[in-house]
């Protein structure tokens, strides 16, 4: 139980967007490798000292930073309204947005490296 809590905060935690985008260093910026190295992960922390960020790895991890952020205050903000009763269902959606945000942005991280691609 203490390795699924363990592991499960991970996915919360600062340093999630760094090993994600650790990953697609690993991968050398290919999305499949990337996928298959994120989804047959079983320790998803982060390891300091693993990775030189370049530039590039650098501008990924600001738009992962920037994305979930930018999340966070929109399901903050539905879950304000669900509770001041403005808007229907704020509460849930709010909640969703917040539990599924690392899938989301382990999954968005592909989009600039995709459409860099030649």
């Amino acid at each position: 139980m203490d390795y699924l809590k363990k592991h499960f905060f991970s996915l919360y935690s600062y340093n999630y967007p760094k090993f994600i985008v650790g990953l697609m260093i690993e991968s050398g910026y290919h999305e499949r490798i990337y996928l298959k190295k994120l989804w047959g992960s079983k320790d998803l922390r982060y390891q300091k000292g693993r990775h030189k960020f370049s530039t590039n790895a650098k501008l990924l991890l600001s738009y992962i930073y920037t994305g979930v952020a930018i999340e966070l205050v929109v399901a903050i903000t539905l879950i304000v309204l669900g509770v001041r009763n403005s808007l229907a269902g704020g509460i849930f959606f709010g909640a969703a947005l917040i539990i599924i945000y690392p899938l989301v942005w382990s999954l968005m991280l592909l989009l600039p490296v995709v459409i860099n691609q030649p």
